[in-house]
């Protein structure tokens, strides 16, 4: 009786350990070895306070925004403060253009998300921005 248990034991302990080593290969998937990898990495900047556009000038926006790039890029990014500058520079550009009537819409901010995107992946150069995370968001009237 015990050499069963003990056999029952060792077996579910091999299931565990090659679930846990490959899962997509106990799953009876393709293994993890030859599946594609497709991983992004997250550059966070500063947290950006600026005036807005329009009248009255008393309307701002506090906004963090973090950067979402392929994962090689990312290493190199993070390290880069010169590229970080520059797309703050550029960041910091577009959002004084802004008003705070288009920023508190959906689709303002789609827009936004869209022309942030497009100005960090020419501040960068050769690194592509894949998005724009908006982690905070607030637009004082």
């Amino acid at each position: 009786m015990t050499a069963v248990l003990l056999l029952a034991a060792l077996a579910a302990g091999a299931a565990a350990g090659r679930y846990w080593m490959h899962p997509a290969a106990a799953a009876g998937g393709a293994s993890v070895e030859t599946a594609p990898v497709h991983r992004n990495g997250l550059i966070p900047l500063e947290p950006f306070v600026v005036n807005l556009a329009g009248n009255p000038a008393s309307q701002f926006l506090r906004i963090t925004v973090q950067l979402v790039v392929p994962e090689e890029e990312a290493l190199e990014l993070k390290e880069d403060d010169v590229a970080k500058m520059r797309v703050r520079a550029e960041i910091l550009d577009v959002l004084t253009q802004q008003t705070a009537s288009v920023l508190v819409t959906s689709e303002g901010k789609a827009e936004l998300r869209k022309v942030l995107r497009e100005r960090a992946s020419h501040a960068l150069g050769k690194a592509k921005v894949v998005d724009v995370l908006f982690t905070d968001f607030l637009v004082q009237f």
